[in-house]
């Protein structure tokens, strides 16, 4: 299982209170979408967008979801984005890992 980090104390006490708050949510959400349910993976981390509008893990997996749900089903989908390159902030990461 590969574990994922997000730099909390950036300086906004109150968000990262409420990142923390969601914290369960996004939980329930990263487990559905390492199972391949990509749909209700979707609506976990759109609720913690609800709660958290600046929440930009939720507004990543949103999309990484939105590309899954819109491919064909695959026999083996994890969601899992593999780096060959360093990326800039400006683009946006999405899941490739998807196959027969």
């Amino acid at each position: 299982m590969i574990v994922i980090y997000e730099a909390l104390d950036t300086g906004d006490a109150n968000l990262k209170q409420q990142k923390l708050d969601n914290a369960d949510l996004f939980k329930r959400g990263l487990e559905r979408y390492r199972t391949g349910d990509f749909r209700e993976a979707r609506l976990f981390f759109a609720s913690c967008l609800v709660r958290v509008p600046l929440d930009e893990a939720a507004v990543l997996y949103i999309g990484r979801c939105v590309k899954l749900i819109g491919q064909a089903p695959a026999r083996h989908c994890d969601g899992a984005t593999v780096l060959s390159r360093k990326y800039l902030p400006s683009e946006q990461l999405l899941p490739g890992n998807c196959h027969s």
